[in-house]
């Protein structure tokens, strides 16, 4: 291991670069070669042959740092190292391949609450809403879209994609996107993140409600599940409850009616939360 890892030198060729990182990210496949990569320094030549000329050296690092990262130690020494700014560049990579794996990688590593401060200083949630703007990369927006969802959860992110027009932008998307698939990890993002007061009154005053409420009259089971559950988290917000009054009631309460038992069971505990302490709404 100790041997291929030299390999990685700057000094090598391009070739050898090429060889010696797909080597380790066949090797990576496999948790005892992954522990043997982390434990022999093997990370920080890697995340330095991200800026190779090279796309197949790129390709062939991002790939072994991906299967590297699902390890919780290895995250911790990828912040040390510096290493969203490098993965981040790969999200402008010609090769959707490269993109993919980036996005794959990023979406690991921002469940920890460092990673995402440090995909925010990096300008990072910029990259990603450039991502779901441009229909040619439509391929890549279900990953943009689950990185986005765990910057949500972070306060300091969540104000700076509302104070850029980011939140604004996501949210029209959600609401008009064709893709099952993105609608409903759209409204599970806006659930996680519901969760937070100060999160709740940001959505509210993007006016969330109009776009959960366009989700609820999906054809898609998972969508209108996954919108109920946003609606019940909504909630807690005295502004949405008011909108939900007047809008909402009636399409959950139609799906009560679906032949699909998460549909219903969803709407009834969305219905259950607008109701409570809420007479005007019962």
């Amino acid at each position: 291991m100790n041997s291929v890892i030299a390999r990685l030198a700057a000094e090598e060729e391009v070739v050898i670069h090429e060889f010696a990182s797909l080597c380790l990210a066949n090797m990576s496949a496999e948790y005892t070669s992954k522990v043997q990569i982390f434990e022999q320094g093997g990370l920080e030549p890697l995340i330095r042959l991200l800026s190779s000329p090279d796309p197949d050296v790129k390709k062939n690092s991002i790939q072994c740092i991906y299967n590297l990262v699902q390890d919780f130690q290895c995250q911790a020494t990828l912040q040390e190292l510096n290493a969203i700014p490098p993965v981040l560049d790969l999200l402008k990579s010609e090769y959707p391949i490269i993109q993919l794996l980036a996005l794959k990688t990023l979406d690991v590593i921002t469940n920890d609450k460092e990673c995402r401060a440090m995909l925010r200083h990096s300008q990072g949630v910029d990259h990603l809403i450039k991502i779901l703007e441009t229909k040619e990369l439509s391929d890549l927006h279900i990953e943009a879209l689950s990185v986005l969802a765990n910057c949500l959860e972070d306060m300091d992110t969540m104000v700076m994609i509302q104070q850029t027009g980011g939140l604004k932008k996501l949210l029209s998307f959600a609401e008009n996107s064709t893709i099952p698939d993105i609608q409903k990890n759209a409204a599970r993002a806006i659930t996680k993140a519901a969760y937070d007061p100060e999160n709740r009154k940001l959505f509210h005053e993007q006016e969330v409600e109009k776009c959960l409420v366009t989700l609820l009259g999906s054809e898609n089971d998972g969508t209108k599940i996954a919108a109920s559950q946003a609606i019940s988290a909504m909630c807690e917000n005295s502004g949405s409850k008011e909108f939900f009054n007047n809008q909402g009631i009636p399409q959950l309460i139609q799906l009560l009616k679906s032949d699909n038992e998460e549909v219903r069971e969803a709407s009834a505990f969305a219905l259950a939360n607008l109701t409570t302490c809420n007479p005007a709404n019962a």
